[in-house]
């Protein structure tokens, strides 16, 4: 990760502070296939449906909750549940790429490195609320939970 945030220009303290801050120090993980925004790596987006609608990828679905007109006020609490919404439905049309790639990270901590405040940790500074990451393990969270359930047995 270092050398990726010296390569794209951000220098190696802000990831340091970011692994410190969001990771507890523990070595963490990610996948450009994890992101919503793909300007800089190669993943090819799903079609998403959510509620019988069409969206061209998770960010377009999230960006389609918002409020008209927009309003703060009103986006900032449902705008986490709107992208969890958008995030299950990617997983769910490419369960074949990305289930397996989520569990692979299991237990490790998981961290966007991004200059978002809301969505990732941004590399310069190592400041930021990393949600994105934490949708992505809370639903690992579940899916780990339901390959450890046993079996239900018939009578």
């Amino acid at each position: 990760a270092k050398a990726v945030g010296v390569a794209l220009g951000f220098g190696s303290e802000g990831v340091d502070q970011a692994v410190a801050h969001s990771s507890g120090g523990k070595p963490y993980l990610w996948a450009t296939e994890f992101e919503n925004v793909h300007s800089l790596w190669a993943y090819e987006e799903p079609r998403i449906q959510v509620d019988g609608q069409w969206h061209r990828c998770s960010e377009d679905y999230y960006h389609a909750q918002k409020p008209r007109p927009f309003s703060d006020a009103a986006w900032d609490p449902v705008k986490e549940a709107a992208m969890e919404r958008g995030v299950r439905a990617k997983l769910a049309a490419d369960a074949e790429t990305l289930r397996p790639l989520l569990l692979a990270t299991h237990p490790h901590p998981l961290l966007s490195l991004k200059p978002d405040r809301v969505w990732g940790v941004h590399p310069a500074n190592g400041r930021g609320e990393n949600l994105l990451a934490r949708i992505w393990m809370r639903i690992r969270e579940e899916l780990v939970a339901e390959a450890a359930a046993p079996p239900i047995s018939s009578p």
